[in-house]
């Protein structure tokens, strides 16, 4: 197979300083200023925005800024796993014979959310999501539980007491995540893992006080719009991320499906369905298992 009509982009980061950094991260740096060259050496490297494939070298971080950054192109990004996880990139074994790896990959469009933080100044930012939309409670001092209220399409979906008493979501935190997301900070928290070709939209409660009988993980359309209020933020300090994005100082957060997607290429013997396969049930690990549908 000819690599050199294929052209790629290398996206990777590169500090200038790093001697500020651990070993351990210069270690992995090194790797990948060596499987640089090597893909240099073997495909045609232009500008992302001429690209045929975006070569994505770190971990699922990298990973999900890259998409969140280059998404617009529409070019596929195939990433090479030079960090801890990286369920969302490759093994390095697929640098004895990259080009392969790319056409015959699996790939997947992985939808994006977007987090419309209303600020208590009046200022309203929107930001992107790849994974997920949380909150949390900053005010570890006092160990103040966060505490919310939850609409759904501009419902108050946690309602009343029969007394007439309104019920407020308190406890860590809540998670909305994408499908793609629901691998990460939702299943550490108990919710459900979500087959990428679902449509859903998971809401996780992080570790509920109250209401804790009926408020559990679930599965709500994709097509819905979720908005999650602070209440008592100067006592409980709240806390929005977005991935990386994070905020205080929130009145609310409005979470929606954007319609953007960012396709990622996993290989054939490696498959995307293959990990989430292995994260439900574990013993499957080691068997041939790509086949199977859910």
């Amino acid at each position: 197979m000819n690599s050199t009509t294929i052209r790629v982009a290398i996206l990777r980061e590169k500090p200038r300083k790093r001697d500020n950094y651990s070993e351990s991260y210069r270690k992995k740096l090194a790797a990948m200023d060596q499987a640089e060259e090597l893909i240099r050496s073997q495909f045609k490297v232009v500008r992302p925005n001429k690209a045929d494939y975006l070569l994505v070298l770190g971990g699922d971080g990298a990973m999900t800024r890259m998409a969140k950054r280059y998404y617009n192109l529409g070019v596929p990004m195939f990433g090479i796993n030079f960090g801890s996880r990286g369920f969302l990139l490759n093994e390095q074994v697929v640098l004895g014979n990259l080009a392969e790896a790319i056409v015959t990959a699996e790939w997947i469009d992985f939808p994006l959310l977007e987090a419309e933080v209303h600020l208590q100044n009046g200022t309203i930012k929107k930001v992107l999501a790849f994974n997920d939309v949380f909150t949390n409670a900053a005010n570890k001092k006092n160990f103040q539980s966060a505490k919310h209220r939850l609409f759904i399409n501009g419902h108050n979906v946690l309602g009343r007491t029969s007394s007439g008493r309104e019920i407020f979501y308190s406890g860590d935190g809540l998670i909305v995540c994408t499908a793609g997301g629901s691998t990460a900070y939702n299943k550490a928290a108990g919710g459900p893992i979500m087959n990428h070709k679902d449509e859903s939209l998971g809401l996780t409660p992080v570790c509920p006080n109250w209401p804790t009988e009926n408020f559990k993980p679930q599965m709500i359309p994709g097509d819905c719009e979720i908005t999650i209020e602070m209440i008592e933020d100067d006592k409980r300090q709240h806390v929005v991320c977005a991935d990386s994005h994070t905020f205080t100082r929130v009145n609310k957060v409005v979470i929606r499906k954007t319609g953007k997607i960012a396709r990622l290429g996993f290989r054939r013997d490696d498959t995307y369905m293959r990990k989430t396969l292995v994260l439900r049930f574990p013993w499957l690990d080691g068997q041939d298992i790509n086949d199977i549908k859910m």
